[in-house]
């Protein structure tokens, strides 16, 4: 089956979520042109990483956000990844990444499991607990945010539960460049999947270098951004995932009774 990526790479201004939802409007209507079946964000795109205001950008712009992507999802038809915002439940406050139906409904959601202590993430957010797996009219689809990339266990429990295509919004900086490629591409080679990371660029402190890419199951860019803004387009073949594990069946010569009990 063929599908249709666009991700969006934008440049974030923090605190600034008028300015940015209103950009990545515009980024919006661009991807509408190629007719999407996914459209993904970038992770926080429309709010930074405010820590000390994100409780109450939370629940203020709550309805904007819910907005925005319904919006996106209509406006190209496309279910929308979307990047994460903040999300306040029961007075914690997540790392969320919201999924919409090309109809503009909420489909589900993921809460970012692995919070980055190196920048005191995890001082503001709890952790997820769960890792989504879903299946839409385009694929299994699953998410994982930006340090959660580095967690092979994850992506590879997201693998097992039947995901083919896993998006990665995330604010990766500088001067980490090189470990954004190679850790893309081995979550795909390793698993056999799709791997679509969606970075921003810009920043004060930290400064981020895009290079949003998609990326087959033999682990190859098929498509990439540069630290520019604008849409990355492209077309995936579904199809591949079997050919490729045919080929190099590696996931069912796994040994589960001798891995487990090893670590935690």
């Amino acid at each position: 089956m063929k599908v249709k990526i666009a991700a969006v790479q934008m440049d974030v201004k923090t605190g600034h979520i008028d300015q940015n939802l209103k950009k990545a409007e515009q980024f919006v209507a661009s991807a509408a042109k190629f007719k999407p079946n996914f459209l993904a964000f970038p992770e926080m795109f429309a709010t930074g990483f405010a820590f000390d205001e994100l409780k109450m950008y939370a629940q203020k712009y709550k309805a904007a956000f819910d907005s925005f992507f319904k919006m996106s999802a209509k406006k190209t038809g496309a279910y929308i990844i979307g990047g994460s915002v903040p999300e306040v439940e029961a007075d914690k406050l997540y790392n969320t990444c919201f999924i919409y139906s090309p109809e503009g409904k909420e489909i589900a959601k993921y809460r970012k499991v692995h919070p980055f202590p190196q920048t005191g993430e995890d001082a503001y957010f709890e952790h997820g607990k769960s890792i989504l797996v879903l299946k839409t009219k385009f694929g299994v689809i699953s998410v994982a945010l930006c340090y959660d990339l580095r967690f092979p266990e994850l992506i590879r429990a997201k693998t097992l539960k039947g995901a083919e295509i896993i998006f990665v919004p995330a604010q990766f900086p500088k001067p980490r460049s090189d470990h954004w490629e190679i850790i893309l591409r081995a979550r795909a080679i390793e698993n056999q999947i799709f791997v679509v990371g969606v970075n921003r660029i810009g920043g004060q402190k930290l400064k981020h270098f895009g290079k949003s890419m998609v990326i087959n199951p033999n682990g190859k860019i098929m498509d990439m951004l540069e630290e520019e803004e604008g849409v990355l387009f492209s077309e995936i073949d579904l199809d591949e995932i079997a050919k490729v594990r045919d080929f190099m069946p590696h996931l069912k010569h796994r040994k589960p009774e001798v891995y487990k009990g090893l670590y935690a």
